[in-house]
Order: structure tokens, then C-alpha cells, then sequence
């Protein structure tokens, strides 16, 4: 059974808590923080991880080009997991050491268009991965299939736990985990459900 993550981005920010609490049978919640710079959009900050009140896990995805300035305000903001990208330029390295300083989970992620040979030195010193099949920025991207040969190759390699993100609906959802996938960051496939409760339990049962 594959964990399902929550993302709210497109959620209704004026109903967050409500939608939240509606998913509270998921494993876990992430914020999707874009600087402008690493991607064209801008999201929430800090304030939106802290006023969210959940027993789920809480993680934080940073798309953006100096996550080390991030770390901190994330950090007291109550997150669990930090995860950051290798197609940064800042010293990945210590990044990690930041987060750890922290006493948080680290992750890294992988963009669609990123060969993934870049990501393979950090498997052993990050405690999950995010492979993305679309292009980091924008929600409600189609899944692009080509990502299931990145899953398989990592998988291979490690037992780490790998989290898809991008245009995950059931159908899929079933082609990662079978790929060797086991957490799936679901969006738009949740928020527009008509009984996200019910979809985080269709996802579950993948």
C-alpha cells in the first residue's frame, strides 16, 4: 500500500482548513513553495505551514533557487521534512547538513527534464525522493510516462522512499507503484474530487 501526500496548491486558500480536515486520511500534507526565480510562480510561505492545524505529517517542497535561506523559517514553522532540488547550484551537501541541524527528514527532488544519474549520489544521504513526471511550477500538469523508467532505475538501486509528484490520478497513480513508487503526491486529482476522502481512499488501495 503506497502513501498518499496531500498537496495543497490548488486548494481553496479561503477554505484550507476545511479542505484539510476533510483529507485527514492521508499520510501526509506538503506545502509548494515557488520563489519566482527557480520557477516562474509564486506560493505560500512559512505562515500558511504553521496556521494549518493537522495531525498529518507535514512536509515542505522548495522550488526554489537558494532553499538554504528557507530551512529555518520552515523549520519553526513545525515541518517535518524539508525537501529541496538537485538542479540547484547552491552546495547540496550543505543544504542537507542545514536540515539536519534542524532535527527535520530530508528530501530531494528531480524534475522531469533532469537525466536521472544527478540524483543517484544522494540516495543514501536523504531520506526520500521526489521524482517529478512534469516540469516543477504549475498544477494540474498531465502525467508524462516517461517517468516510470526513472522510478525503475532508482528502485534498483535503493529501498528509498520514492514519492511521485505531478499529474498523479488512479490510473497513473497504479503505473508508479507498480514502476516501484511508494508515496504518491496527489493535487488537483484531490481538490476537485467531489469526496476527497473517498479518493485518498481509491488511492490507497492502489
Amino acid at each position: 500500500m503506497a502513501k498518499v501526500t496531500i498537496s495543497i496548491l490548488n486548494a481553496d486558500y479561503g477554505h484550507m482548513q476545511g479542505f484539510v480536515d476533510k483529507v485527514s486520511n492521508a499520510d501526509a500534507l506538503q506545502f509548494d513553495v515557488m520563489d519566482g526565480h527557480f520557477v516562474p510562480n509564486l506560493t505560500m510561505g512559512p505562515a500558511m505551514a504553521s496556521s494549518i492545524k493537522t495531525k498529518l505529517f507535514k512536509e515542505v517542497h522548495l522550488m526554489v533557487t537558494t532553499p538554504s535561506l528557507f530551512v529555518k523559517p520552515f523549520a519553526d514553522a513545525g515541518v517535518d521534512r524539508i525537501i529541496f532540488h538537485v538542479e540547484i547550484k547552491e552546495n547540496k551537501d550543505k543544504v542537507i547538513k542545514m536540515i539536519r541541524k534542524e532535527g527535520k527528514e530530508v528530501g530531494m527532488a528531480i524534475s522531469m527534464k533532469t537525466p536521472i544519474k544527478k540524483i543517484m549520489p544522494f540516495l543514501k544521504k536523504v531520506d526520500m525522493l521526489i521524482i517529478m513526471p512534469i516540469t516543477p511550477g504549475f498544477g494540474g500538469q498531465a502525467f508524462d510516462p516517461k517517468v516510470l523508467d526513472k522510478i525503475r532505475t532508482v528502485r534498483k538501486a535503493s529501498d528509498i522512499e520514492i514519492q511521485v509528484d505531478g499529474g498523479i490520478n488512479d490510473i497513473a497513480g497504479k503505473q508508479c507503484i507498480d514502476a516501484g513508487a511508494n508515496n504518491l503526491l496527489v493535487g488537483t486529482f484531490v481538490t476537485k474530487s467531489k469526496n476527497p476522502r473517498k479518493t485518498v481512499e481509491l488511492l490507497k488501495r492502489l
